[in-house]
């Protein structure tokens, strides 16, 4: 170092001089110290927070249809499908994929589907397609969801109209929809989710709010298999669900058989709800009409037990709810739901 230049700091760490050596080594403690003190006061990545009642019941949030527990609100497209349900459209594709499925009598003592799916969920094909009843629409309408149809009767496209379905008619929207090579017509339209996301974004283009059923987690209250049946008048359409405690959910059969999809796969879900309502002919050719709206009786089927209910409807605006003698509405148990319109008097053994 030249005698005439002061120390630099490197040359007072070496050589201790002054008091640097020990301001420097206080900086680096302190440092360390802060450090220290941030690593173990830092949260650790939270966890999303399950919201218990006082009874240990879980109240958090949940999808509208489903009751699956979600971490954010959410708001998926629903899509309401009308879907064949004669001999001749069997086997059907996709509504085992189906969320909800609203099933009530056409024409001829056969029975047609309103199968409810989602923009969450990815269904490659849902069919055979077919034409609306009124009350399809009025159902539809009770979750805002858009109505995918082909054409319909002069009563329902004039109902469509009327209260501004969300609407989806194949004969007006073509690309959404395609005829299967594997069927002759007229039971071989089909779509998909993907098609009828982007219908959803043509047609409607905007979020919409559900209050969705009340959902409650049950364990199986049997631990013995139960059978029930639901009967249309007719042994073809007549249906069988076969609980199963050990998976807590009920398959569907016809005439001991499982109802099965096209590509194997069989329906099961976690509730089968019966509706009775009054249920006439309007015409010749076997025209229904259902009543949606007011009150009748309900069962609920559920974790292997059936329970009294009440279905409600206070208006064509309002969504069908089902209420205990309590007067509590009927919890269902997260996840898939069957609901089975029948005329009052309808044969149903549990």
């Amino acid at each position: 170092m030249r005698n005439s230049e002061q120390p630099t700091w490197r040359d007072r760490i070496i050589r201790c001089d002054g008091p640097t050596l020990y301001s420097v080594a206080g900086a680096v403690i302190v440092v360390v110290l802060v450090g220290l003190w941030v690593l173990l006061t830092s949260p650790t990545k939270q966890q999303p927070v399950v919201a218990v009642d006082d009874e240990g019941m879980y109240g958090g949030l949940r999808h509208p249809l489903t009751g699956a527990r979600v971490d954010e609100p959410t708001k998926p497209a629903v899509y309401a499908v009308v879907i064949e349900n004669s001999l001749d459209a069997r086997p059907q594709d996709g509504v085992d994929r189906a969320l909800m499925v609203m099933e009530a009598p056409v024409e001829g003592d056969i029975t047609r589907w309103l199968a409810f799916f989602s923009a969450d969920e990815i269904v490659e094909e849902i069919g055979p397609v077919r034409s609306a009843r009124p009350y399809f629409v009025d159902w539809a309408t009770d979750w805002d969801a858009l109505f995918a149809h082909v054409g319909g009767s002069s009563e329902s496209l004039a109902l469509i109209r009327s209260k501004g379905t969300l609407n989806l008619d194949e004969f007006f929207n073509t690309a959404t929809f395609w005829r299967s090579k594997r069927r002759v017509a007229p039971h071989n339209v089909y779509t998909e989710s993907k098609r009828l996301e982007d219908a959803w974004e043509r047609v409607v283009g905007r979020e919409v709010d559900y209050k969705g059923f009340e959902f409650e987690e049950m364990d199986p209250t049997t631990v013995e298999p139960t059978v029930i049946t639901v009967s249309y008048g007719n042994r073809y359409y007549d249906v069988e669900w076969k609980y199963d405690p050990t998976t807590n959910r009920y398959s569907r059969f016809h005439n001991g058989s499982a109802h099965i999809m096209r590509n194997g796969s069989s329906i099961e879900v976690s509730n089968v709800i019966v509706m009775f309502t009054d249920i006439r002919v309007l015409d010749d050719e076997g025209r229904k009409k259902i009543r949606t709206t007011g009150e009748g009786e309900a069962l609920v089927m559920r974790a292997g037990e059936a329970v009294e209910a009440t279905w409600k409807r206070d208006g064509l605006n309002e969504r069908t709810h089902f209420v205990l003698i309590s007067g509590d509405e009927a919890a269902l148990v997260p996840g898939k739901t069957w609901i089975h319109v029948v005329p009052i008097g309808a044969e149903v053994t549990k």
